[in-house]
């Protein structure tokens, strides 16, 4: 694993961490803060595969990606579309499984749809394309 920008990380414990950057000089390039007790940030660092300690084996602060659907809940609407050059499609999220996101089929929910269909690409809608 290499540390990106662009995704979600938390600790093996569990604490939310915010990626701050990813080339700092040295051994230790990762930066980022780690939401502790309290709202409290404490400032880590890691090596670039996110380990915490490169002495010992596995430390409760190395990170772990999250997935980017992780705080997705069935019947959530969302965007879905196949590829980049369609239309954004409105739906109501089903599942992820094996790393693949799944809605529910012609905009049902869980309580009436008869299916679901596999979304190469899914997001969140903006304010706008929740309004209407």
């Amino acid at each position: 694993m290499q540390i990106s920008m662009d995704k979600k990380y938390r600790t093996q414990g569990g604490l939310e961490v915010q990626i701050l950057c990813t080339d700092l000089k040295g051994e230790y390039s990762v930066c980022g803060a780690v939401k502790t007790d309290g709202d409290v940030e404490k400032i880590c660092s890691w090596t670039s595969d996110g380990r915490f300690s490169s002495i010992h084996g596995q430390h409760r602060l190395d990170l772990v990606e999250v997935s980017p659907y992780a705080d997705f809940k069935k019947d959530d609407p969302v965007m879905v579309r196949h590829h980049g050059h369609d239309y954004w499609k409105r739906r109501y999220f089903s599942c992820v499984r094996g790393g693949m996101v799944f809605a529910f089929i012609d905009g049902g929910t869980s309580w009436s749809s008869s299916g679901m269909t596999l979304w190469p690409e899914c997001r969140r809608p903006t304010p706008a394309e929740l309004a209407g």
